[in-house]
């Protein structure tokens, strides 16, 4: 998945938007997929620095704890389009001719990929925390 991701969003963006610089249009897709993988895990990390007892939304989380979590979803994709659009946008718009073009290809693009990686995830993973 992490090789399939950049390299399937550096082909529609090479395509689409006829950069073709493919080596800076994949390092920065690679860029762009390396933060927002790492922007859930952060948020994770920080969860106990939030975390309050006795706070109304601990019981409503107790009932959720048996349910089959996966790590891609819909907040996902609101992070990888938010983390993302602003990494790749910015460094390819020069590049690119058509700057519309550019960003309406990079959501589109993000939100296939991760479809198809959320999809990938519950075919093959029980999901848990």
């Amino acid at each position: 998945m992490a090789a399939i991701t950049p390299a399937a969003e550096t082909l529609a963006v090479n395509y689409i938007c006829h950069i073709r610089r493919s080596v800076k249009v994949f390092l920065v897709m690679l860029l762009g997929n390396l933060i927002s993988f790492c922007i859930p895990y952060i948020g994770a990390a920080l969860d106990p620095v939030f975390h309050i007892p006795g706070h109304p939304w601990q019981s409503v989380l107790m009932y959720a704890e048996p349910l089959p979590f996966y790590t891609v979803g819909a907040f996902y994709l609101l992070l990888t389009i938010a983390a993302e659009l602003s990494i790749e946008y910015g460094l390819l718009r020069k590049s690119a001719g058509d700057s519309r073009r550019l960003l309406y290809t990079i959501i589109g693009v993000d939100t296939a990929t991760t479809i198809f990686v959320a999809a990938t995830e519950r075919i093959f993973c029980y999901g848990h925390w």
